[in-house]
C-alpha cells in the first residue's frame, strides 16, 4: 500500500509539473489572432515557438525519465503525455487551422517532426528508465531487442490509430479530435505489444504519428487542389485531418501508454515464453 500510494503521489506531482511547463510556453504559440495557434508554424513567432515547446518537452522529458525509475517506463511515457496534453488542449483546431488557409501537406510535416522529438523521448525514458515490471531477459536482441527486428515490425500496427480518428472524430472539436487519437493509439499499444510482447516499446510510440502524417498528406491528396477552407465547410475533408501534430502527440503518448498497460491483461512473458534463439 505504501508503495501503490508513493507511485500514484510521483504519478500526479509528474502530471502537474509537466502540464505546467507545456502552460507555461503556450503564450509563445499565439498566433496573430491573439490566441493559441492550431500549430507551432501559424504562431506569430514560429522560431521561438518551436524552441520554447522544445524546451518544455525537454523539461518533461527529466521529469519522465525521474518518474520512470521510480515507477516504469511507461507510466513515465503517459505523464509525458498530459504533458503534451496541457498544450494540446490550449490550442486551435482544424476550424481555425482552415480558416487561416493552411496547407494539409504542412500539417503532416509538423506532425512527423513531433514524431522525430517523440521517439528521442521515448527512447531516452526506456532507456535511462531502467526495466517494466513484466521485462524478461532477451536472448535474441536483433529480434526483441528496443531496436531489434519486432520492435519495427510492431510499426505496421500504426493504421489502427486512423480508425480510431475516422470513427470518432465525426465533428472537428478539440476534445474529440484528441480523444479519437488517444483511443486509436491505446489501438496501437495494445496490438504493439502483444505482436511484440518482450520488446521494450520505445519505438512503438512514434507509430501513431507516422500514420497520423499519413493521414494528413492523404487528406491532402483527396483535396485534389481545392480549398481546404471550401472542402471543411461542406464536409468533405477526410477527418484524418481534425486531428493538430499536437493532438497526435499528445494522443499518441498517453494512448499508447494505456494500450501496452492493457495489454499486461491479456500477456504473460516469462522465461518459459521466450522465443529460442
Amino acid at each position: 500500500m505504501v508503495t501503490a500510494f508513493r507511485n500514484n503521489t510521483a504519478l500526479t506531482l509528474a502530471i502537474i509539473l509537466s502540464a505546467l511547463a507545456f502552460w507555461v510556453v503556450a503564450a509563445s504559440c499565439t498566433s496573430l489572432r491573439g490566441v493559441v495557434g492550431p500549430t507551432i508554424a501559424m504562431s506569430a513567432t514560429p522560431t521561438a515557438a518551436a524552441l520554447w515547446t522544445v524546451a518544455a518537452f525537454a523539461v518533461s522529458l527529466v521529469i519522465a525519465v525521474g518518474l520512470a525509475r521510480l515507477v516504469n517506463s511507461v507510466v513515465a511515457m503517459f505523464a509525458l503525455g498530459c504533458g503534451v496534453g496541457m498544450l494540446a488542449m490550449r490550442s486551435g483546431t482544424i476550424d481555425d487551422y482552415s480558416a487561416a488557409t493552411g496547407s494539409l501537406a504542412a500539417l503532416g510535416i509538423e506532425t512527423a517532426l513531433w514524431g522525430i522529438l517523440v521517439l528521442a523521448g521515448s527512447i531516452l525514458v526506456f532507456r535511462f528508465g531502467g526495466r517494466l515490471p513484466d521485462a524478461v531477459d532477451i536472448e535474441n536482441p536483433k529480434r526483441d531487442g528496443m531496436f531489434g527486428t519486432m520492435a519495427f515490425l510492431s510499426l505496421a500496427t500504426g493504421p489502427l490509430v486512423l480508425v480510431g480518428v475516422w470513427a470518432i472524430a465525426v465533428d472537428p472539436v478539440k476534445g474529440q479530435a484528441l480523444g479519437a487519437v488517444v483511443v486509436g493509439s491505446l489501438l496501437v499499444g495494445l496490438a504493439g505489444r502483444m505482436m511484440a510482447p518482450i520488446t521494450p516499446p520505445a519505438v512503438l510510440y512514434v507509430a501513431p504519428l507516422l500514420f497520423g502524417a499519413a493521414g494528413h498528406f492523404l487528406a491532402h491528396i483527396m483535396l485534389k487542389g481545392d480549398p481546404v477552407r471550401a472542402a471543411f465547410v461542406s464536409g468533405s475533408l477526410l477527418r484524418f485531418a481534425y486531428p493538430m501534430p499536437v493532438d497526435y502527440a499528445a494522443g499518441a503518448l498517453a494512448g499508447v501508454s494505456l494500450g501496452i498497460g492493457m495489454a499486461r491483461s491479456f500477456l504473460k512473458t516469462d522465461a518459459s515464453h521466450q522465443p529460442t534463439s
